[in-house]
């Protein structure tokens, strides 16, 4: 199963991994994005009894997972949604971007509480203190929410502009057909190594 091939090649992520079997002639007919965040937010996510800390991705799939829940007062009363990745300011003006999707399950979950992740550059990030605090939450995460895309042609047009511009070196050398998809800000190749960025 895709499953566990995900947890033979990533073995730290074993028990952590929720894979859905789609009919093949549903994947044509459905949006699968839509279908996978229904699927999170009634399966996963309704679940969760109380959590105190949250990580959200960003993404269109988590946007409509977030968007699907249902507002409960008791549920996440007291929950932390932390986000895992941010962008410089012009690429992370979107509502799909892990600090609005913090903002969104804060504003429909009554008593949650949303953490900005600000964008700090590579040169800043050691001993910088804000993201020592961050990072100390996301070593006490409940649960993390993180989705990925495939990349085709047509896919550059909705990237990230620093993506563009991996995918641009990649096509001047004729390598685009290594590169396999996005995976919480990070390019990977079709081995699931990182190509370019930090």
């Amino acid at each position: 199963t895709l499953e566990e091939k995900i947890t033979r090649k990533f073995p730290q992520v074993k028990g952590s991994v929720y894979v859905i079997d789609l009919p093949d002639r549903m994947i044509g007919e459905a949006l699968p994005p839509e279908v996978v965040a229904l699927v999170a937010s009634q399966n996963i996510l309704s679940r969760l009894a109380k959590p105190s800390k949250v990580g959200l991705g960003n993404g269109f799939m988590l946007f409509r997972m977030c968007s699907n829940t249902l507002p409960k007062v008791q549920q996440f009363s007291g929950t932390h949604w932390l986000p895992l990745v941010s962008y410089q300011s012009h690429e992370e003006m979107t509502t799909n971007s892990s600090n609005y999707l913090a903002k969104l399950m804060e504003y429909r979950h009554h008593r949650s509480i949303a953490t900005y992740l600000p964008y700090i550059p590579p040169e800043e990030r050691l001993n910088n203190e804000q993201l020592e605090k961050i990072s100390a939450d996301w070593e006490l995460l409940n649960v993390a929410f993180v989705g990925g895309y495939g990349w085709n042609n047509e896919d550059k047009v909705r990237a990230y502009p620093s993506h563009r511009l991996i995918y641009n070196k990649l096509a001047s050398v004729g390598r685009t057909n290594t590169l396999a998809g996005e995976f919480l800000g990070h390019l990977l190749d079709v081995d699931g190594n990182l190509i370019g960025g930090e």
